[in-house]
């Protein structure tokens, strides 16, 4: 007599079983050994021991070949995100941001890639590339440098040349030097000038500035001047008119207006 109970119970034990969540071709495998082994076991005494241990290995073997189908994947959105992001213009983000998008960017491009790759980590890879394009950050440029005209700088302002004589952001000062101009006829001290942007106030006319001109006519003096210097209109003899615009009196070298016109 053959020994079929091991047999009987492997296939009332499989045809309970939900084959829907396993692959086309195990379960159709499985199946199939199911279906030999019915044969078998419907030939009852006829049937020799053999035939049923063969049976019985092959739906065993079957049986454990089973393998559960992966889940259905849907890559679209990962795709479109990632051609998105590779038209980014990079140019002008801070480089940190520009690194995290970049490494987002290449973690979505291998999860894309990988056929196993499970919904889990698609979105994943999803929202870590939309994050990374909606954190980068311009990049911040630093205020140029600026730098305050030292002690001997100059500029000219209206036919003159004055030059920087006390360096500051604030309160600097210059002083008439030179005339630059040699056709002016009327000429004007400012109360300031503006030296590379920085406003520096006019506070001397140096000696001999204006020495034996031929030219001038008529001088204002700006009201933050306090020095004028020896012989600096010195023999300008068509001198006629000088006004001086500040509330204090000068003070003045020697000569400083010796031999203008009376």
């Amino acid at each position: 007599m053959v020994d079929n109970e091991e047999l009987w119970n492997l296939v009332l034990e499989i045809k309970e079983k939900d084959l829907s969540g396993y692959t086309e071709e195990t379960a159709k495998a499985l199946e199939n050994a199911q279906a030999e082994a019915k044969k078998i076991l419907v030939l009852e005494d006829d049937a020799d021991q053999k035939d049923i241990d063969d049976a019985l290995e092959r739906l065993k073997k079957a049986y454990e070949g089973l393998e559960a189908k992966k889940p259905d994947t849907d890559k679209s959105s990962l795709t479109a995100a990632i051609a998105d992001a590779e038209k980014t213009v990079l140019t002008g983000y801070a480089s940190e941001s520009v690194q995290i998008f970049q490494k987002a960017l290449e973690d979505a491009r291998r999860v894309c890639e990988n056929p196993d790759a499970t919904q889990e980590e698609i979105q994943k890879a999803l929202d870590a590339v939309k994050a990374a394009k909606a954190g980068l950050v311009k990049a911040v440029t630093p205020p140029p440098t600026v730098t305050v005209p030292a002690v001997g700088k100059t500029v000219n302002v209206g036919g003159v040349t004055y030059k920087v004589t006390k360096s500051a952001s604030v309160n600097g000062t210059a002083a008439a030097v030179k005339l630059a101009d040699k056709k002016k006829t009327k000429i004007t001290i400012p109360a300031t000038v503006k030296i590379d942007g920085f406003t520096f106030k006019v506070t001397s006319v140096s000696a001999k500035v204006f020495r034996k001109n031929k030219k001038i006519k008529s001088v204002v003096i700006g009201s933050n001047v306090t020095d004028i210097g020896k012989e600096s209109f010195y023999k300008c003899e068509k001198l006629a008119s000088v006004t001086f615009k500040g509330t204090g009196v000068p003070k003045f070298g020697k000569n400083a207006f010796r031999g203008t016109a009376s």
